[in-house]
């Protein structure tokens, strides 16, 4: 049966906003490595700069991730407040792990290869911090769609998992109201970095997948 023009408006919007959290993860992704690249170099200034400067980098990209997240919930009120205090609520649960990296950045624990590579675990963090905008994206579309609307957590089978993602998933199908944790939120052992999705009872895909790569 063709599609109606109803029909390919919501995918046209959708590919859209997909494309968009794109952009917004990768522009998140270059400001936090360019903003840490400053940081060793002895060009930004002090970790409390550092600090400021990463936590209104993330609260920047949470804040749109919630508003990209309600449109793609069908929600289309112009960005807000409500999309500012969304995000900083968000990154009031990561204050904790931002402090402990710029803590590691002040006492050196990471440089700069020649190659433009950062040493230790340093690229992974940040990809972490990066990536957990889209748990905020998936929260504002179970918050903003139908709250009664069946959803499924759906396991990546080309994917390693954690031990979690497991249960998630043999807990579902639940209401959207019910779920309190979703892939991307860090709530797994896997962290942000869940290749896992949300699913409907039509199979449509909820909110949004994991990229392949952030730059």
């Amino acid at each position: 049966m063709p599609e109606t023009d109803e029909e390919k408006r919501r995918k046209r919007e959708r590919d859209a906003l997909l494309l968009l959290f794109a952009f917004l993860l990768s522009d998140a992704y270059h400001r936090l490595t360019s903003t840490i690249q400053s940081y060793i170099a002895g060009t930004l200034g002090s970790s409390w700069v550092l600090s400021d400067t990463l936590t209104e980098i993330l609260t920047d990209a949470h804040s749109h991730a919630a508003y990209l997240g309600r449109r793609l919930a069908g929600v289309r009120n112009p960005f807000g407040s409500g999309d500012v205090r969304f995000g900083r609520s968000v990154m009031l649960g990561q204050t904790r792990y931002l402090a402990g990296l710029v803590n590691d950045l002040a006492n050196g624990e990471y440089v700069q290869n020649e190659d433009g590579t950062f040493s230790g675990n340093l690229q992974q963090r940040i990809d972490l911090f990066t990536l957990r905008a889209r748990g905020t994206a998936n929260e504002a579309v179970l918050l903003a769609g139908d709250p009664e609307r069946l959803i499924w957590w759906r396991m990546n089978a080309l994917l390693k998992h954690c031990r979690t993602c497991p249960v998630f998933a043999a807990s579902s199908p639940r209401k959207a109201k019910d779920w309190d944790v979703q892939p991307g939120s860090a709530d797994c052992e896997c962290l942000s970095n869940c290749g896992c999705d949300f699913i409907d009872e039509d199979g449509n895909v909820v909110g949004f997948q994991l990229p392949e790569d952030l730059d």
